[in-house]
């Protein structure tokens, strides 16, 4: 059932172009393409046996550690069977649209084990695979909508703690879920271990001697696992604390207001609440915390019914902790700051700190699914139960996505040039291409790069916003990399930094192409570069003697390259 809703919602606009459309937002495919360009490489790599935790094959020439982003090798080696048949956008599809399929099942299991009854189990299932937060990362980010494993984790928790699961099953078990979690997501890994353990203190510090007892005993059992899982993962975090590790735009925070007003990706908020919603920091891939009316009211009913069960203070007070945590380090109502948050205490905390308070709503949906199921399971009479399960019908409804608003599909972008093997005639394999636009408006290039069967290297590429410092110190990269000519614009002496570029990098080959690429014919004529427009595209070739080392007098110093250099900035796109 879960499946047909998510084709239905989703499904019918990719499917039918399976390998060519995909479930993502197509008004800005930079994340989408660099999944597509994930999915591909592990397979790739393995199969022609390179490492493949290092890559040279984008921002050549010193390429990049691939275990300090969001690289999912996890999904990429399950979904490898498809990849390798109909590519890395038909994997990327299935997976982002079993998604959420898998998350509300797997949060049924755990509401069905707790109420033990069926339709409270799937709605609250269906509450925490489609809520915002899900819906939210639909949009863009596969990583971060994978994320079936949570409820898992809770549940194999609860099975040992209730007795129900013995002591070798629930580590050998717990051990496989942290492995697999962490090869999808690092930073879900991180934040699901935090808030894992605030709640088994939590618990502890409310609970009789027995239950403290058996938390202890359970905790022991949980530090085993993850130590099982930490030698399974140890290649891994061998190239992963080698780092440098890539940091996220650190802006995004919930606003409080964001938990009654939605964004354009609710179907309730659409454009009427536009320039309420535009106000929350972030953008709608990232403003995540509607909840809506009928599920905050169905929240407050709970706390009073069940406040006097272990179980009931349990949910209600980590409900309280998530949604302040989601908030930050500090309150923002419409977007104005106000007072500092617990959050600031956390923030500076290596690894951790990373994290993202936003996304913490995953957890703050787990918890309200899972009061939704009990709240629907502990009705007493007939009229109680009608008022009930209409509440809920209420709280499903109002979270629906805006389905017309285009944000769940795009489609890819595939020259001639490389659609029809052009490539082959124009440039040799392993050559060093520079495509303008690149960074994130040039993402296209990855699939590109993918359709040609990784023919070429990409100086540039769009795999994190924290660009490589070796690529980002350079003149004039920024403004080949984000195309943005008012903030980054080309003077007097754009063709001397283009040169310099070239040469640090290695340039073979420029690829312009589209409007954003217009601006740099004149800079690209100014240095005696010929181009020829082949294939969709324009093609200059870089005579070696342009990119030899004499060249390298016109680089910047090398202090210029070091810490002292700022990440490239990235405004929020709404």
């Amino acid at each position: 059932m879960y499946l047909l809703i998510s084709i239905f919602l989703f499904g019918i606009s990719v499917l039918p172009h399976l390998t060519r459309s995909y479930l993502g937002n197509g008004a800005d495919p930079g994340d989408p393409n660099a999944f597509f360009w994930f999915l591909n490489w592990w397979p790739h790599a393995i199969g022609h046996g390179m490492n493949p935790f290092i890559t040279h094959a984008v921002y050549a020439p010193e390429g990049i550690n691939l275990t300090t982003v969001t690289s999912v090798p996890a999904a990429s080696l399950v979904a490898m069977p498809v990849t390798l048949t109909l590519g890395p956008v038909a994997a990327f599809n299935l997976l982002m649209l079993l998604a959420p399929v898998l998350a509300a099942w797997t949060a049924f299991l755990l509401c069905r084990y707790v109420t033990n009854s069926f339709w409270p189990s799937f709605v609250g299932g269906y509450l925490f695979g489609f809520s915002t937060y899900e819906l939210a990362h639909l949009t863009a980010h596969l990583n971060l909508s994978m994320v079936f494993l949570v409820p898992l984790a809770v549940l194999l928790v609860l099975r040992y703690v209730r007795g129900d699961l013995g002591q070798r099953a629930f580590v050998w078990r717990l051990a496989l879920v942290l492995f697999v979690q962490f090869l999808l997501s690092t930073e879900v890994f991180g934040t699901l271990t935090l808030f894992g353990a605030i709640a088994i203190g939590v618990a502890a510090f409310g609970g009789g001697a027995e239950l403290k007892r058996r938390l202890k005993d359970t905790g022991f059992r949980i530090a085993s696992a993850y130590g099982i899982a930490a030698v399974a993962i140890s290649p891994y975090l061998f190239y992963f604390f080698k780092g440098p590790v890539h940091a996220t735009n650190t802006l995004y925070d919930s606003d409080l207001a964001n938990f009654l007003i939605p964004t354009q990706i609710t179907g309730l908020g659409g454009k009427a609440l536009a320039s309420a919603s535009a106000k929350f920091a972030g953008n709608y891939a990232e403003t995540a915390a509607y909840v809506g009316l009928p599920l905050l009211v169905l929240a407050v009913s709970f706390v009073r019914e069940r406040r006097r069960f272990a179980g009931g203070r349990l949910l209600s007070i980590m409900l309280v902790v998530l949604a302040v945590a989601s908030l930050g380090s500090a309150l923002r109502i419409r977007g104005l700051r106000t007072i500092p948050l617990p959050w600031a205490l956390v923030k500076p905390l290596p690894l951790i700190g990373f994290a993202l308070p936003d996304r913490f709503t995953l957890y703050m949906f787990l918890v309200l699914g899972l009061i939704a199921a009990i709240w629907l399971a502990t009705a007493s009479n007939t009229w109680l139960s009608w008022k009930k399960w209409g509440l809920v019908a209420a709280g499903a409804l109002v979270l629906l996505p805006n389905l017309p608003g285009g944000f769940w599909s795009g489609t890819t972008n595939v020259p001639p040039f490389f659609a029809e093997g052009m490539y082959k005639t124009y440039l040799t394999p392993g050559e060093t291409v520079l495509v303008i636009p690149a960074g994130r408006p040039g993402a296209d290039s990855q699939l590109w790069q993918i359709d040609s069967g990784m023919y070429f290297r990409l100086a540039g590429g769009y795999l994190t916003r924290d660009t490589p410092r070796g690529l980002l110190c350079l003149p004039l990269a920024k403004a080949v990399l984000t195309s943005d000519l008012e903030r980054y614009p080309l003077g007097l002496e754009a063709p001397g930094e283009l040169r310099a570029l070239l040469a640090r990098r290695g340039v073979q080959a420029v690829l312009l192409y589209g409007e954003l690429g217009e601006p740099w014919r004149p800079v690209l004529a100014q240095l005696g570069l010929r181009g020829l427009d082949v294939g969709g595209l324009t093609l200059y070739h870089v005579p070696p003697e342009m990119i030899a080392p004499p060249a390298q007098g016109l680089l910047p110093p090398p202090s210029r390259c070091g810490a002292d250099v700022e990440p490239l900035a990235e405004r929020p796109n709404r």
